[in-house]
């Protein structure tokens, strides 16, 4: 993808959330603002409405007003940052009056939920959880297809018997070798997980791949995730949080986070 294309498509991002802003409508009539207390989003718009009486739409820190009149009048504002919003007729009322008993409003801007985090290709390389060292996560995944798949480094529940370790040796019997792999559909991703036995160093002796439970990964970021495992026949169920080991394929991840983004919404 090219840097052009890429601005583009980072440009139509960053203007979804005007494209999806609501406008509250408020009605203004008998001395009071209908409704008076509304939350909106960063980027909705207000309208006040006068329906009868002289009136007008003043912020109580000033930033906005209209005019006071008589008319059928319509008075629009566009929040674009977060925060309560108090206003009052200045004709009827005054700054930091309660909105119950006077001419008063107040508007909540909530600031927008960022999007979920859409799985891309630099989330591959290395995880790790950095309170069980010498375990880790290896993933790699093709986006096109949505496939993801997972080497899982890790341990027996239990260390064997020191009569059944032979010395010298490469590896050790506690060691365990998980994998999981499969279609993703969205952020997490679910995976049948898989155990493989039965194999020797640099040998050619089959293996046995059995299937034992799932694995859901769900990212956060670019760097930071949560891994669920359900083994079922072991009793085993629990989330762990793990991290990236490298920076790198962070950097590339982030990257690709607005095209990732506008995949998942298409």
């Amino acid at each position: 993808m090219n840097i052009w294309v890429r601005a583009f498509m980072l440009a139509l991002l960053l203007c979804a959330p005007m494209m999806r802003a609501a406008t509250i409508e408020v009605a203004v009539s008998n001395f009071r603002y209908t409704p008076n207390d509304v939350t909106i989003n960063v980027g909705d718009t207000v309208r006040w409405t006068n329906t009868g009486g002289f009136h007008n739409v003043a912020a109580d820190d000033g930033s906005f007003s209209n005019p006071l009149s008589s008319t059928l009048w319509t008075f629009s504002r566009t929040f674009t940052s977060a925060g309560d919003i108090r206003y009052f007729c200045q004709a009827h009322s005054a700054p930091g009056a309660d909105i119950a008993t006077n001419m008063n409003g107040i508007v909540r801007v909530r600031a927008a939920a960022p999007p979920p985090f859409a799985i891309n290709q630099g989330i591959g390389g290395s995880w790790f959880n950095p309170a069980t060292g010498g375990q880790g996560f290896l993933i790699d995944l093709l986006p096109d297809l949505n496939f993801m798949f997972v080497a899982w480094f890790t341990y027996e529940k239990a260390q064997p018997p020191a009569a059944l370790v032979p010395v010298p040796k490469v590896g050790a019997l506690e060691q365990r070798w998980m994998t999981a792999s499969g279609v993703y559909s969205g952020n997490p991703a679910t995976l049948p997980l898989f155990v493989t036995s039965g194999g020797l160093f640099d040998n050619s002796k089959p293996v046995t791949t059995t299937a034992v439970g799932t694995l859901t990964l769900n990212f956060t970021d670019c760097s930071n995730a949560t891994a669920t495992y359900n083994i079922p026949a072991e009793n085993l169920t629990a989330t762990i949080p793990i991290s990236r080991q490298t920076t790198g394929m962070a950097a590339y991840c982030r990257s690709l986070i607005p095209a990732a983004i506008s995949a998942s919404s298409e």
